[in-house]
């Protein structure tokens, strides 16, 4: 039977017709609509991906090159010391970025305005460090040579800074300063061998960045304090004297003398370090000299100034490798000698040939002093 909707009940009511169903979506539309909700999320996830892995804005350091920051992250400190100046380097982690926030960029320099950071040479690392070198010069003292300081990974290494001597200590005290560097280093560089190298007057110090553990060498009694040693002769009140030998007729009262300590040590200013195996040695003698011998069966000769020949000095009878304004009769030097590393000096002698006048039973007379060594303290 035909339905006439004017006849429907619910139209006379005045009700409006019910509207059609929807039609239902095709599979090959809902398939397009998630493939592009996915490709936008890859995007926005990549992108986030490499955001983070990039970080802030960067620019990319050449190997060799050092760049002022303003400061580096904690490190670990290596000290090496040298006869004329302390070093000091604080060496932080190698990393592949430094941040914005650890350089020093000056005002009006674009790189600060858009807060650009450093990243590494292709396959290289950045090795933040801070440095300095601190000269212990006397005030008014000079020496023509210099301290420099190298970051050494393997065969790679690269200078850190640099001391010159020349100048008064006066004018180094900026150098005294810590230097806060990022020092970039190539593909080859061996990181588990990162060492410092620290070099005066020709000679090497190896530091291990790691460990801290110095390489031996003849710069090993810089870090000790001494031994010193003493004869006992150190005062003109000891009253230590050469004397003539046991089978002599002549004798004298004077040939007094005074010996500073003996000093070790590992470089002089004049003879530089000592060799492998070895260390120097030095002494101060003051002799006051000769006046009047006096015969042992009776008899004194007046030597009126008669000029003593040169001294002779000996440690456990070495001679000397220098010697400092010591002459024969009163008179004031030093003298240096080179000892084993691996002892103590154990006796100082000293002998002089004094002329006597033509009527005195001989014509020169022997003097001579053996003086055991002890160590001080």
């Amino acid at each position: 039977m035909t339905h006439d909707p004017t006849t429907d009940p619910a139209l006379a009511a005045g009700d409006p017709p019910p509207e059609p169903a929807p039609a239902a979506p095709s599979r090959r539309g809902l398939l397009w609509s998630l493939a592009l909700v996915l490709a936008v999320a890859t995007v926005v996830l990549s992108t986030m991906v490499v955001q983070a892995a990039q970080g802030d804005p960067a620019d990319r350091v050449e190997v060799g090159e050092s760049v002022a920051v303003d400061r580096i992250p904690y490190g670990l400190l290596r000290r090496v010391v040298t006869p004329y100046a302390d070093v000091e380097v604080l060496v932080a982690d190698p990393r592949e970025r430094v941040p914005f926030s650890l350089l020093q960029y000056d005002y009006g320099d674009p790189r600060r305005e858009e807060e650009r950071g450093l990243v590494a040479p292709e396959g290289g690392v950045l090795v933040p460090l801070s440095w300095s070198i601190r000269s212990t010069l006397p005030y008014d003292q000079t020496f023509e040579g210099s301290v420099d300081v190298e970051l050494v990974a393997g065969d790679e290494r690269q200078v850190i800074g640099s001391l010159g001597l020349a100048a008064p200590s006066s004018s180094t005290y900026a150098r005294a300063e810590p230097h806060p560097v990022v020092l970039a280093l190539g593909r080859d560089a061996e990181l588990d061998d990162l060492a410092l190298e620290v070099t005066f007057d020709g000679l090497t110090q190896r530091v291990d960045v790691t460990t801290g553990r110095r390489a031996p060498g003849p710069a090993d009694l810089l870090y000790t304090d001494g031994p010193d040693l003493t004869a006992g002769c150190t005062e003109v009140e000891d009253w230590c004297a050469m004397t003539a030998g046991p089978g002599s007729d002549l004798a004298t009262s004077d040939g007094t003398f005074t010996a500073s300590w003996v000093s070790l040590y590992a470089w002089d200013r004049e003879l530089g370090w000592a060799p492998e195996g070895s260390r120097w040695a030095a002494v101060r003698l003051q002799l006051f000299g000769v006046d009047v011998v006096q015969g042992r069966g009776g008899g004194a000769w007046y030597l009126r100034g008669r000029q003593a020949r040169e001294p002779q000095v000996r440690l456990d009878g070495r001679e000397p490798v220098r010697r400092e304004d010591l002459e024969g009769g009163r008179s004031t030097g030093r003298v240096v000698f080179e000892v084993p590393a691996d002892g103590l000096p154990q006796e100082l002698g000293l002998s002089l040939v004094q002329d006597l006048p033509r009527d005195a039973p001989a014509r020169t007379l022997r003097l001579s002093a053996t003086l055991a060594l002890r160590p001080i303290g």
